[in-house]
């Protein structure tokens, strides 16, 4: 299944599913623990396609740095993706993803 969905998201013309902020992010306090939240708006480019989009981001402050992860619930149909099935269409992937990420 992983090479449907790997050629359901056009992976080989489009490898990379990139995203760009374009406003300045809301930032939460910080707690005793050194978690905050954030909120941020910009750009998703996936498929070669482009969506506005907001994102709220879980954000830790370490000794080492900061930790930003979190996850944007999407729909495969927002990007003109057919979702990928298989055996003869006996098996079908809904039209729910979502794109989960991590930075340290």
């Amino acid at each position: 299944m992983n090479a449907k969905i790997t050629k359901a998201l056009q992976a080989v013309n489009h490898p990379v599913i990139t995203y760009q902020q374009n406003e300045p992010a809301i930032i939460g306090e910080l707690d005793a623990a050194g978690n905050f939240k954030l909120l941020s708006k910009g750009i998703l480019k996936m498929v070669g396609l482009e969506k506005v989009v907001e994102i709220e981001v879980l954000g830790q402050k370490t000794e080492a740095g900061i930790i930003l992860k979190g996850s944007k619930p999407l729909k495969f149909s927002e990007f003109d993706i057919e979702p990928p099935s298989a055996m003869f269409g006996q098996i079908v992937c809904g039209d729910d993803i979502a794109v989960n990420f991590e930075f340290r």
